[in-house]
């Protein structure tokens, strides 16, 4: 199972998330317990490779950066733009679940478990 982090660097509510629940114990037990921890930040700033700059059909404008290159699997596979997004995904890369922001440690344990159904 992958858990997949879509964050931003400078996102107030993705940080209260890191604080107040991956930092919780039991949600960092089920996540250190096997599963692949992706966090990808969409709007990190670093320059992406020449071969993967393009004009974007999603986005509606060129990838210029790695931020960029997340944004769009953000919004061209899960349908979302916003900070903080958690999708799970099975062992065949099919999505098991999404959850946005929430401050509740067992709200978040409860959609890491649907990992396992």
């Amino acid at each position: 199972t992958a858990l997949v982090y879509f964050t931003g660097v400078n996102c107030v509510n993705s940080r209260k998330m890191e604080a107040a629940v991956l930092q919780n114990e039991g949600v960092k037990k089920v996540i250190e317990s096997g599963m692949v921890f992706i966090s990808l930040a969409c709007d990190d700033r670093r320059p992406a490779k020449p071969s993967e700059r393009k004009y974007s059909k999603v986005l509606k404008s060129n990838i210029e950066t790695v931020g960029d290159i997340n944004a769009e699997l953000q919004l061209g596979k899960f349908n979302a733009n916003s900070q903080p997004l958690f999708v799970l995904l099975n062992g065949e890369g099919k999505v098991v679940a999404t959850q946005a922001y929430t401050a509740e440690p067992a709200a978040f344990e409860a959609f890491l478990a649907k990992a396992a159904k």
